[in-house]
């Protein structure tokens, strides 16, 4: 559960950043434990 932590605290910063392609990234990642 702690992995998701981070997880989610990255998809903050992913949103931050500029262009779709980090989003996805994060999403895959969040989808494959």
């Amino acid at each position: 559960m702690q992995s998701t932590s981070g997880v989610a605290g990255r998809t903050s910063s992913d949103q931050k950043t500029p262009g779709p392609f980090p989003s996805a990234r994060t999403m895959a990642v969040r989808c494959r434990p």
